[in-house]
């Protein structure tokens, strides 16, 4: 368990790790390159390409996926299909 994951338990929030999305599991690295060109501009900085290509999709899934759920438990409390103790 990573230290952030941790600190944020019991929180009402969500912990969103991008690393998987560069992690390559033939050659069991991490991708600093695909297709040719730089997924980081320095050490540990994505490129905007990167964010925009890579970063923002998964980005709009993650955070979607959180507030469909969220969306979705608000109407059935408003429509009284679930009781809160």
């Amino acid at each position: 368990m990573l230290e952030i994951e941790r600190l944020s338990k019991g929180l009402d929030v969500r912990f969103l790790d991008p690393a998987p999305l560069f992690y390559d599991p033939l050659t069991k690295r991490y991708q600093v390159e695909k297709d040719g060109k730089a997924l980081y501009y320095d050490e540990v900085h994505i490129t905007v390409t990167t964010a925009l290509k890579v970063i923002a999709p998964w980005l709009r899934t993650a955070v979607g996926e959180t507030f469909a759920l969220e969306t979705n438990l608000g109407n059935r409390r408003q429509k009284g299909m679930m009781t809160t103790h």
